[in-house]
């Protein structure tokens, strides 16, 4: 039996959710933290943050693509419950050896197919407007990403213009505030 959604954002509040103060990816000095590591290493919580993420999917996105490294855990988890979709991982960079790819994963031409992308935690969505360049660049169509947190309310206002240039969406399964009302109506 799977969790309803508000318990398992109430678990991974309990989980991830630290007070203090962080230097985020982004640069942005934030006094919370969701230390997503926290809940990478649990089984239960992985397999219940892909059972709900994965009502999130387009239905005629044929690729899922991971990026490098956070959101690769969350792979198993999520395809368990889309069956029907491949999973791509995008490095941050080319690899200097081997295949020296930027996107890894079992498939031929990504011309016209349509490919969302997967994150844990977005403030400013640096890295999933590159992963997307990169996919784009092989042919790609993406326009919407999935996180498990938003935390785009502490980027600055100029974030809403960058996801339009970017032409992405972007759906948090929880935001910042709403695991905080979570925990806090308990």
């Amino acid at each position: 039996m799977n969790l309803s959604k508000r318990d398992l954002g109430l678990l991974l509040y309990n989980r991830a959710y630290i007070k203090g103060e962080f230097k985020l990816r982004s640069g942005i000095v934030s006094n919370e933290y969701f230390d997503k590591y926290c809940i990478m290493s649990d089984l239960f919580l992985m397999d219940q943050t892909g059972y709900h993420m994965s009502t999130i999917f387009q239905e005629w996105s044929e690729y899922i693509a991971f990026l490098s490294m956070g959101a690769i855990p969350l792979a198993g988890s999520l395809l368990k419950y889309l069956p029907n979709k491949t999973g791509l991982y995008v490095r941050k960079k080319r690899k200097e050896y081997g295949t020296q790819k930027i996107i890894e994963g079992d498939y031929g031409n990504l011309k016209n197919c349509y490919v969302d992308i997967i994150e844990d935690v977005v403030t400013t969505g640096g890295a999933v407007i590159q992963a997307a360049k990169a996919l784009r660049d092989e042919g790609a169509i993406v326009d919407t990403i999935v996180c498990i947190v938003n935390r785009t309310n502490l980027a600055d206002e100029k974030q809403t213009n960058r996801w339009n240039d970017a032409d992405l969406t972007l759906y948090g399964l929880y935001n910042m505030e709403e695991l905080k009302k979570i925990a806090n109506d308990i």
